[in-house]
């Protein structure tokens, strides 16, 4: 388990210069929560999440997404 939990987290992973995350606990407790139909709800959430997280930095598209888009503080 990697700790990225959401779309948020892919989104700052992939500014950061990652080509391949793994998300190992949301998946496990989406199907232990509902099986099948939380996995698919997990899906749903997370590029739904990634999306938002996308135009909150005005980005359209995950090849947008650079370094630049990382606010240090």
């Amino acid at each position: 388990d990697s700790g990225l939990r959401s779309g948020e987290d892919l989104v700052k992973a992939y500014a950061l210069g990652a080509n391949f995350a793994f998300m190992g606990r949301p998946w496990s407790m989406a199907y232990a929560a509902n099986n099948r139909h939380g996995i698919d709800n997990y899906i749903k959430y997370l590029c739904k999440e990634t999306s938002v997280a996308m135009a909150m930095i005005g980005r359209r598209n995950i090849e947008e997404i650079c370094f630049d888009d990382i606010l240090w503080n």
